[in-house]
């Protein structure tokens, strides 16, 4: 099944970003700069089926080489989940291109890639049954 992935995060933002919904918009959080342990080597953001920020959605976080610029619209495929220690889970997808169906299918290096060991595991192969339970999501046909 295909997402879409809004991009909210992009490995060259030395800052959190935030999005503003009435303005369609994303500026930089009052924060300090995001320190490089806990900067991901992957574009984050949220399945647009899921919601909008700051309300209710999915976070996700998309696997890909490919230069992603902020607020982009990706179609993915989600292919596995990372649960994270603080309870901030991230769902792992690949572009809707992509001929890989199944986190464990990816090398080891991709999956752990700065992800933080200590701070995550990776779970592949969610269904789509456990994708309607994280949300009752809504496929872009």
């Amino acid at each position: 099944m295909v997402y879409t992935a809004r991009i909210e995060q992009t490995p060259d933002c030395p800052k959190r970003m935030r999005y503003y919904p009435a303005t369609d918009s994303f500026r930089e959080k009052d924060m300090p700069d995001v320190p490089d342990a806990l900067r991901f080597p992957y574009p984050t953001g949220w399945l647009t089926e899921s919601g909008t920020p700051p309300c209710e959605h999915l976070d996700v976080i998309v696997l890909t080489a490919a230069h992603c610029v902020l607020g982009a619209c990706i179609p993915v495929r989600v292919i596995g989940v990372f649960l994270r220690r603080d309870g901030d889970h991230k769902l792992a997808a690949v572009p809707a291109e992509a001929a890989v169906s199944d986190l464990a299918a990816l090398p080891a290096e991709q999956r752990a890639a700065r992800l933080g060991a200590d701070r995550t595991r990776a779970r592949a192969g969610v269904c789509n049954r456990e994708m309607a339970a994280l949300g009752g999501l809504r496929p872009r046909l």
